[in-house]
């Protein structure tokens, strides 16, 4: 698949557009589930299946890789972040939906007006290149203290121990262990 941002100068919107190759098929039954079950950290998304392509209205928000170039992250901040992957895994999951179908690459992962996390959701058929876009890569990308600037000792902590919970996971995406992780570091239930 080939992502592009696309600038709509008239209806004043940017957009993120993910073309599919050919060997990439569009699930109409993921599509249609996505449509049908709404998640509020999910961009919002227009399909043109004649075309392969889909697009997802990113206007107003920042990628979460610029934002963590220009900004120190508070300790709310971070909580409110890791709540958002939590919440957003937890929402795929339980439609069956497995967590590559989320688009975890922080260039186009996007952060909210109150630090939550935007995601792009791929209703596309298995395909071997999602295979290592997992939860875990955007964790601990989140926990490298070259990516992230903390403002304060508590967000720096949770970075920390964020670190090494991801290391524990031994690459292998656990919802329950990200769960139990955020209720106990973070003060939030998740279901």
């Amino acid at each position: 698949m080939k992502l592009s941002f696309v600038r709509r100068r008239r209806a004043h919107t940017r957009q993120l557009v993910v073309s599919l190759k050919r060997s990439e098929a569009l699930s109409t039954r993921k599509l249609r589930w996505r449509m049908a079950h709404g998640h509020q950290n999910l961009l919002a998304c227009d399909c043109d299946a004649k075309r392969r392509r889909l697009s997802y209205e990113v206007e107003g928000l920042t990628s979460l890789r610029g934002y963590l170039k220009r900004s120190q992250v508070s300790h709310a901040a971070f909580v409110r972040m890791l709540v958002s992957i939590t919440q957003v895994e937890a929402w795929c999951m339980a439609g069956g939906n497995g967590c590559h179908l989320l688009l975890f690459d922080p260039s186009y992962v996007f952060v909210g007006t109150t630090w939550e996390l935007h995601f792009a959701f791929l209703p596309v058929d298995e395909d071997a290149s999602l295979i290592g876009n997992t939860p875990l890569v955007l964790l601990r990308w989140l926990a490298d203290d070259k990516v992230l600037h903390c403002s304060s000792p508590e967000a720096t902590e949770l970075a920390r121990r964020l670190a090494e919970f991801v290391d524990a996971q031994d690459g292998v995406f656990s919802l329950n262990a990200l769960r139990t992780f955020v209720r106990e570091e973070c003060g939030e239930e998740i279901s």
